[in-house]
């Protein structure tokens, strides 16, 4: 299957696919960060006029920009399937762990 510009759908799947693993080790590290630093978390409040605004704010732009630089990159061709989904799997199992610790 192809998109636009030719470029095969794979690399858009496993672009973002490592983005999304990013984002949910971003996700955990900003709630950890909110959660035991009052400043982090007034500041974020104040960029967005909620602290979850700010956080949200930040995770889209992270998953959209590395998604689109990680889509272009020669590493998306050479990642398989099963690879990207012990990727996301280990991000989401490392994100849980480190909240719950």
């Amino acid at each position: 299957m192809r998109s636009a510009g030719n470029i095969p759908a794979a690399r858009f799947a496993v672009g973002f696919g490592i983005s999304q693993a990013i984002a949910v080790l971003l996700n955990s590290l900003l709630v950890i960060l909110k959660e035991s630093n009052a400043g982090i978390k007034t500041w974020m409040k104040g960029l967005t006029g909620h602290h979850w605004m700010t956080h949200a704010v930040i995770l889209l732009a992270t998953y959209c920009a590395l998604g689109v630089i990680l889509s272009n990159s020669r590493a998306a061709r050479k990642i398989s399937g099963g690879t990207l989904l012990a990727v996301y799997v280990a991000s989401v199992i490392t994100g849980c762990l480190a909240i719950v610790a």
